[in-house]
């Protein structure tokens, strides 16, 4: 579509005086000639538009009937960040084009809460998807540093989550209902999706250690004090609300002592996750 189409277009919308919907093929040059009529918008988020590149060169963006808006002056005033997404991209996706709209209308616009991973994973009908999300989405980015942290700079989108968690549904969701079956007893050590994750990684090790090994921290039953359950658990209840990474490191450092059969002391809190004891490749294989 050219600026020329996009101009006829506003004037039929003009003379009917009802905005006109088309599906398009946004690619590069499009995205240009929509960018040129920007009007000012909120300031370009970075992470969105990555977000949305991410999608779009692989073969994750669908048709969904959410529009990119030009208003009845010429002005784009909805979809700034597509078409910024896919402007340095040889990639073209359909999407759904609406113009004639009056200006006004982009007081009411962008208004909605996002769906994460877990919304999607619960409309789908998937058992423990908030759970199951954060499970997916923190090995996601373990595997993406190579087993060594958690940081994720270009954080997983919607679409990367969703296929990685039906890539691995059965082992998630058995680390999610382990997790799940111990919420009440680990509220103030561990979120349900750290525990949950630290688990899917050690059960690809051993599942039955893996299995014993996070009931004793979950439930700190019958240790003594130098089990490396027991001092997980007491560092975490010490640790408050510190980051997944940080208290993923704890949980590892235990579950090596714990394969070893060594007593601990205390652990080390660090960002920096250790290499886990009988481990083949990051993320367990």
């Amino acid at each position: 579509m050219t600026d020329h189409q996009i101009d006829k277009l506003i004037e039929q919308a003009a003379k009917s005086a009802k905005p006109i919907a088309r599906v398009v093929t946004l690619n590069a040059a499009l995205a240009d000639d929509l960018l040129s009529r920007a009007a000012p918008n909120r300031d370009v988020r970075p992470s969105r538009v990555a977000k949305y590149r991410t999608d779009m060169e692989g073969g994750h963006w669908v048709l969904n009937g959410e529009p990119i808006i030009v208003s009845s002056d010429g002005k784009l005033i909805d979809g700034q960040h597509r078409c910024l997404a896919i402007r340095d991209t040889a990639a073209s996706v359909d999407v759904l084009l609406v113009l004639g709209v009056v200006p006004a209308a982009m007081a009411t616009m962008g208004q909605g809460v996002p769906r994460t991973a877990g919304d999607y994973l619960g409309i789908e009908g998937e058992p423990n998807a908030r759970t199951c999300a954060n499970i997916a989405r923190l090995m996601l980015a373990y595997r993406r540093n190579d087993g060594e942290a958690l940081r994720d700079t270009a954080k997983p989108t919607n679409a990367e989550v969703l296929e990685f968690y039906h890539d691995h549904r059965d082992d998630i969701q058995r680390s999610a209902a382990l997790a799940l079956a111990h919420k009440e007893s680990v509220q103030s050590l561990v979120a349900p999706g750290v525990l949950g994750f630290c688990h899917a990684v050690l059960e690809a090790i051993d599942q039955t250690a893996a299995d014993d090994f996070i009931t004793q921290v979950a439930k700190g039953e019958l240790l003594e004090d130098t089990d490396p359950a027991y001092v997980v658990r007491t560092r975490l209840l010490n640790m408050g609300k510190s980051g997944a990474a940080k208290k993923a490191s704890v949980i590892f450092a235990g579950w090596n002592a714990f394969r070893a059969g060594r007593s601990l002391k205390s652990i080390r809190v660090s960002t920096r996750l250790p290499m886990l004891a009988g481990a083949s490749a990051p993320g367990g294989g």
